[in-house]
């Protein structure tokens, strides 16, 4: 995780986890990341479930809702909205 920029978001921390047991290894979010050097890296699903990826991805999907936080209608904010997490049409 990585400190959330911005003053509305000050004091709290932001990571984009993805489900190790829905991932499809189509490498999809890797490419489409922008950033240099990329932010997400493949890894093999047995090490990540080994290493407690599904525990880190129950925590995830049920800490609270921070979409009032933010402008909903900035690309920043669009990201804190409701569904969070939702299949890529890509896979």
């Amino acid at each position: 995780s990585i400190k959330a920029l911005g003053t509305e978001l000050a004091g709290k921390r932001y990571t984009l986890q993805i489900s190790p047991l829905d991932c499809t290894g189509c490498n999809a979010c890797v490419e489409a990341c922008p950033e240099s050097p990329k932010a997400l890296e493949m890894q093999d699903v047995e090490e990540v479930l080994r290493c407690g990826g599904e525990k880190t991805w129950d925590y995830a999907i049920n800490l609270p809702e921070r979409g009032d936080l933010v402008d909903k209608y900035t690309v920043k904010g669009s990201q804190f909205q409701t569904p969070l997490m939702e299949f890529s049409g890509a896979c």
